[in-house]
């Protein structure tokens, strides 16, 4: 096992005698990811895979067009959405990771693709079905890996703008529905149209002299009261033929990190370069509340410019926001070793292998993300153990989904020494998933003055 990209990677697969991976379900496809997929009724299920890295990986770019999702147990094909992350860019290194609160977003050129990686795939899993095949080509054309976006399969969080690149226009002027456009000057009012960008795609034009607002139209965007406590990333495309003077890209749903009337994101993006496409990003998170919030799109330009796509999404957390622990390292015989964990608030990114592997017997494992909310609860298991292995007290209990929980581990009879402590917790479902790990060490002193040393 080696590691290329940030990847992990392994070789060799057991092959049919045809030399193909055994049960190898679209031949059409010389490549395949295997998703497990262990919740039981859920409207749907999302992974994200690093798409842009694993192309890299294998020599090339997933070409998107060629994909397939199959059901490995009754071989039927699932329809499915893929679609863009949004934000969460790795920063470079020694590079200061700004705090987020809703006010602090980025810019880039859209050419330096920094602010969003294709990845996310969403699919209505198929009952009694947990393992699924997404079949896929590698192309030697970058632009083979592109969205394929399925409102009717995409979970609800992965985008909520209705038209995001502004082609919705039942009445034929030649302006999107969705959208408002109000100029400070009431005679730019009407200077402002839908027109066509690079790559059959379109985008929207707005002249304005001084300041102009954007604002979004009853339809534009879909939430409800799920997105009260979750994370929220709003992302823009952005041109000027003349260098604009900046101004703001906000969504007004109320903010859970500041206090008052204030906006989930209000990001004022400064000057943006002429001919040149950027991408804005910020990122926030909505206020929790009994009541669904009310909340718009208000973008003001200093200036006239070009609006290309407008993505807003509502994910889950990222990974690492759950906690486990062990409160000490050292003990007396008799006393109690507190044991905690606390799920995420939220539904959060669980971090998984995922297993890909090509016709011709190559195999490779990398990591994935799946969101997760574990309804079923979890199992937890502790041991106290010698050095060698050899366990000393175990304790094996249970807890609620969304619930914190407290367990001991008893050390009554238990002899002076160095020992460790192994504490897992795992999924309560007919297959079971590790959820979080810890190990530590955990000395236990043959008397109150052990270890003491007086002057």
């Amino acid at each position: 096992m080696r590691t290329v990209c940030g990847l992990l990677v392994a070789t060799v697969v057991a092959q049919a005698a045809d030399g193909s991976p055994a049960e190898w379900q679209a031949p059409e496809c010389a490549c395949r990811i295997e998703l497990v997929e262990t919740g039981a009724g859920r409207e749907n299920a999302v992974f994200f895979m690093d798409l842009p890295k694993l192309g890299k990986l294998l020599g090339g770019a997933v070409d998107a067009a060629s994909m397939r999702l199959v059901a490995r147990g009754s071989g039927a094909a699932v329809p499915f959405s893929l679609d863009w992350r949004l934000g969460e860019r790795p920063p470079e290194p020694g590079e200061y990771v700004r705090p987020i609160t809703g006010y602090t977003g980025e810019k880039f050129p859209v050419a330096e693709g920094k602010l969003r990686r294709l990845g996310y795939l969403s699919f209505r899993p198929v009952a009694v079905e947990t393992r699924y095949g997404l079949y896929f080509n590698v192309s030697r054309d970058a632009r083979a890996l592109r969205e394929r976006p399925d409102p009717a399969v995409r979970a609800w969080w992965v985008e909520a703008v209705a038209d995001p690149c502004f082609r919705v226009d039942n009445n034929r002027d030649g302006k999107p529905d969705l959208y408002g456009w109000f100029p400070r000057a009431g005679k730019d009012r009407n200077k402002w149209s839908i027109v066509p960008r690079a790559a059959g795609t379109t985008c929207l034009q707005v002249f304005c002299t001084g300041e102009g607002s954007l604002r979004s139209q009853p339809g534009l965007l879909s939430f409800d009261r799920k997105v009260t406590g979750r994370r929220i990333v709003y992302y823009q495309h952005l041109y000027a033929e003349q260098e604009l003077a900046g101004r703001s890209i906000s969504i007004t749903l109320p903010n859970a990190l500041r206090e008052g009337r204030a906006s989930a994101v209000l990001y004022y993006f400064g000057k943006i370069p002429p001919k040149q496409w950027q991408e804005l990003c910020i990122e926030g998170r909505v206020r929790s509340g009994p009541e669904t919030p009310v909340g718009d799109m208000q973008n003001t330009y200093n200036g006239p410019c070009f609006i290309g796509e407008t993505h807003l999404q509502f994910p889950p957390d990222r990974p690492g926001n759950a906690v486990i622990g062990c409160d000490s390292d050292v003990a007396q015989p008799g006393d109690d070793i507190t044991l905690t964990w606390q799920p995420a608030a939220q539904s959060y990114f669980y971090r998984m292998p995922l297993a890909v592997e090509s016709r011709d017997g190559r195999k490779w494992t990398v990591e994935g993300q799946r969101a997760e909310e574990w309804r079923e609860g979890f199992a937890m298991e502790a041991v106290l153990a010698t050095p060698e292995g050899k366990p000393v007290v175990q304790l094996n209990k249970t807890s609620a989904a969304g619930e914190a929980w407290t367990g001991e581990l008893r050390l009554n009879g238990v002899s002076p020494g160095r020992y460790k402590v192994r504490f897992e917790v795992k999924s309560r479902r007919p297959m079971v998933e590790s959820v979080a790990r810890m190990e530590s060490e955990l000395r236990i002193l043959g008397g109150p003055f052990e270890g003491k040393e007086y002057r």
